[in-house]
């Protein structure tokens, strides 16, 4: 009787583990599938964002796949303490010829499931060192083209 109580509670503890490490392995698949669509949405700012370093412009991109797992991406360009955008004149022969405009993208993916991943990147885009800031970067007939 007492092997019999000894193998009951070796069977539930196994069952106990074994259903804890399925809990575990799809927290795991969630919060794979977020980190993935956060970086999807950084791909997408990057590939289709006009980019224009002009104060309080920020372009907006979201993704949902088929099983409601989503991503929000922002990009923008970052600003010094006075509130103006970031250009770091290029070193060397081509000072002032050159600007090298900052902007970041921040992108979360979320999981039906609850999880949440967050990445950000930042850039550089050179444009001309003529002073002020550049225009929108435009295609035929002025329609904003994307990077």
């Amino acid at each position: 009787m007492i092997l019999l109580l000894v193998l009951t509670l070796l069977a539930v503890a196994g069952m106990n583990t074994a259903s804890m490490e399925f809990i575990m392995a799809g927290n795991h698949q969630s919060h794979s599938r977020a980190f993935v669509l956060s970086d999807a949405g950084i791909e997408t700012a990057f590939t289709n964002s006009v980019m224009n370093p002009q104060p309080g412009w920020s372009e907006t991109f979201t993704g949902t796949m088929a099983n409601s797992d989503s991503f929000r991406a922002v990009a923008a360009p970052v600003f010094d303490i006075a509130g103006q955008p970031i250009a770091t004149a290029a070193s060397g022969s081509s000072v002032g010829a050159f600007n090298a405009w900052h902007f970041r993208i921040v992108s979360e993916g979320n999981s039906v499931r609850g999880s949440r991943a967050e990445h950000s990147q930042e850039l550089f885009i050179i444009a001309n060192g003529t002073g002020g800031l550049p225009p929108p970067i435009t295609g035929p007939g002025g329609t904003p083209l994307a990077l």
